[in-house]
């Protein structure tokens, strides 16, 4: 099934269209979790420790990633910095040929549909 990952408009000077985006292939995402600060265990719902069989506070945890076997830390500001940012609007100033378009910047293919 289709995933929705941005409904909004996309204008044309003064008209606008009503639209949406569908992913047709998507490169693999960083998935985070919460991790036990006191002893870096990956943290169950709700909240619990299964290493250290206690239930955690906001402040006994953190969000990371697993790579390559290790833990790597993210602040609140990593996580913020790799968000992509959102609009409800594309504003297309101009199209090229699609010949002129390096496959290499086409990491990420979707589908725009009409609301």
């Amino acid at each position: 099934m289709a995933t929705k990952v941005w409904k909004g408009h996309l204008s044309f000077g003064l008209l606008s269209i009503p639209c949406f985006l569908n992913v047709g292939a998507r490169a693999k995402r960083v998935e985070t979790n919460n991790f036990h600060v006191a002893c870096d265990t990956p943290v169950k719902a709700p909240k619990f420790c299964p290493t250290c069989d206690v239930k955690l506070e906001p402040t006994e945890m953190y969000r990371g990633t697993t790579i390559g076997g290790k833990i790597v830390k993210l602040t609140d500001e990593e996580i913020e910095a790799i968000e992509p940012v959102t609009g409800h609007s594309v504003e297309i100033s101009e199209t090229v040929p699609w010949s002129t378009i390096d496959p290499l910047f086409l990491a990420e293919s979707f589908y725009l549909l009409h609301c």
